[in-house]
């Protein structure tokens, strides 16, 4: 197990960019120099890659050009260097729209070095984290903060809103990060320097609209677009991993690639009754199926359970990451965000919150994204919470009045918010050792939600579309609808006492989560350093905020709890 010193993200699938440097060294330890060749113009970039970068790169001398492609990108008619000439065309013209054609999960940087400008360009829903810092003078960007803030080229000053958004929610909606300095790059945008003023351009604009199709003309859309996603991405040779669960996003990924003959392999972590799906699945396809053990515990089949977001806050890994390092170097086929662009939840409920006046929306949708686990009842002085949850509302309000112009407040959040910031770790946090090929992530099915009725998806949309294209495996049932049962007690953690017991430790010490209340936390670290599972969460916790404030000291930064 690591400690905060050592939080990562993504350290050997990194990329970092800087302008107005000179010749100097390589800034970012554990990555390279990749910067095209040099013109007759000065390099306006400077470009690092860690070893196992998902990097593409086109060299254009005749128009003093270097394009930079990080991770997996295609397009339905265009690939290799035509396909990177293109997007050099485009960011360059009037209309960006046709960009909104690119399909899968990357950043693209445009050095033009005879114009004098930088052009960075994110996926439709900016999923591929970028984020940009400039002084005027100079532009830093890469793909996560802390080697940024490490390297000197920004700022110690301390987010406070996106802090309280981590707090509240567990990640970031914001926008922003663990730095003032840094800005994630906008979703859907291509963002240009020139002459050192930044400009930035939608490509991909929304629509808003209550059409209604045929439940088979929704079904069909959403084959016809996932079948064209594993066509662009799919190798027809070599293994492909699908992790597959008792869902139906992963069922649908699975089973289109095994009708094109692709070489899969299912995964599945053993969780019970889901277990039991997925082999019923696998079965029905007949796909190689290994099933990975699990003791029940929350977070034994991690080897490290914490990781850093790439906004450079600590967040828990997902069951998609051991099966990732279980296969390293292999596709991974991810049905992540199969359920907001084909069912939402399907629920009632859901619908009636969309249309919901915003100041009703905003509340009801914060408590129920609040992260599951929060002990704030531990902190003091009881002004924190209110304080935490004012950033909260603040950074979601902001996401619902992007939405509300198209009717989808409740919509917007969940896609450009919950999904974008938090869902992606599913596919991010494995980028060191796999890439994952995501075939729901298509701007045609991003904008079939917003242009159609709300209640075009539901259960019986992805329903249909087994019963019309997968009737073999339509009869078996999706986890989520199978009676509910009493939650299982799961068996405590093998870190948790350990960690409690080091806190435990800590407590003396002023410097050491000083917004704790120790009279309430001693009896609870205890009964986790005696191996009582009720107060795990407790100390995964309080385990997250000590990995935050170490972090910070070790780099000489004090987070003051007081301006949250």
């Amino acid at each position: 197990m690591g400690d905060g010193h050592n939080l990562k993200w993504e350290s050997t699938n990194a990329i970092y960019a800087v302008s107005g440097r000179g010749e100097g060294g390589n800034p970012f330890s554990g990555t390279r120099q990749v910067t095209l060749p040099k013109s007759s113009f000065p390099v306006g970039l400077q470009v690092f890659a860690g070893p196992n970068a998902t990097l593409t790169t086109l060299h254009l001398p005749e128009q003093d050009k270097a394009i930079y492609v990080w991770g997996p990108m295609a397009h339905p008619r265009r690939s290799g260097d035509d396909l990177l000439r293109w997007c050099a065309e485009i960011v360059n013209g009037d209309d960006l729209r046709p960009l909104s054609q690119l399909i899968g999960l990357f950043v693209v940087l445009v050095d033009d070095r005879r114009a004098g400008a930088i052009h960075m360009l994110s996926d439709v829903m900016g999923v591929r984290p970028w984020f940009v810092a400039t002084d005027g003078s100079r532009l830093t960007c890469g793909s996560s903060v802390w080697p940024i803030r490490e390297a000197g080229l920004c700022g110690p000053s301390l987010d406070y809103a996106s802090l309280g958004s981590w707090l509240y929610f567990g990640y970031c909606v914001t926008g922003g990060s663990l730095f003032e300095d840094c800005r994630r790059l906008p979703a859907r945008y291509v963002l240009s320097l020139r002459d050192g003023i930044l400009s930035q351009r939608e490509y991909a604009p929304l629509q808003g609209d209550n059409r209604r199709p045929t439940p088979e003309q929704i079904a069909d859309h959403v084959y016809e677009q996932v079948s064209m996603v594993i066509d662009r991405f799919c190798p027809r040779d070599g293994k492909i991993i699908v992790p597959l669960s008792g869902g139906y996003d992963s069922r649908l990924a699975a089973a289109i690639a095994a009708r094109k003959k692709l070489e899969l392999h299912a995964v599945t972590i053993d969780e019970g009754e889901e277990t039991a799906i997925a082999i019923a699945v696998a079965d029905a396809l007949r796909l190689p199926h290994e099933v990975m053990p699990s003791d029940g515990s929350l977070w034994n089949i991690f080897h490290e359970p914490f990781l850093s977001l790439p906004e450079g806050m600590p967040i828990t890994r997902q069951f998609s990451d051991p099966v990732a390092r279980k296969h390293p170097g292999r596709l991974q086929l991810n049905g992540w965000m199969g359920d907001i662009l084909v069912r939402v939840s399907g629920h009632k409920s859901d619908r009636e919150l969309e249309f919901k006046p915003l100041d009703e929306l905003t509340p009801a949708l914060v408590r129920r994204r609040r992260m599951e686990g929060q002990r704030f009842d531990l902190l003091e002085p009881a002004s924190l919470l209110p304080r935490i949850e004012e950033r909260a509302r603040a950074a979601a309000r902001k996401l619902h009045e992007c939405g509300r112009p198209w009717g989808r407040p409740f919509l917007y959040d969940g896609t450009f918010g919950r999904h974008r910031y938090f869902m992606s770790n599913n596919i991010l946090e494995h980028l060191d050792v796999a890439e994952a090929i995501v075939p729901f992530y298509t701007w045609d099915l991003i904008l079939s939600r917003f242009v159609n009725d709300y209640d075009c998806f539901t259960w019986e949309t992805y329903e249909l579309l087994f019963q019309r294209h997968f009737p073999d495996i339509a009869a078996i049932p999706h986890a989520g609808r199978l009676p509910e049962r009493q939650p299982k007690l799961r068996p405590i953690s093998r870190c948790t006492p350990r960690w409690a017991r080091q806190m435990l430790l800590r407590l003396p010490r002023r410097d050491f989560l000083p917004v704790l209340n120790r009279r309430k936390a001693v009896p609870r670290l205890l009964a986790a350093a005696a191996g009582r599972a009720k107060h795990e969460r407790t100390v995964f916790f309080l385990q997250r905020l000590f990995l935050l404030e170490q972090k910070l000291a070790s780099n000489g930064i004090t987070l003051d709890w007081g301006k949250i």
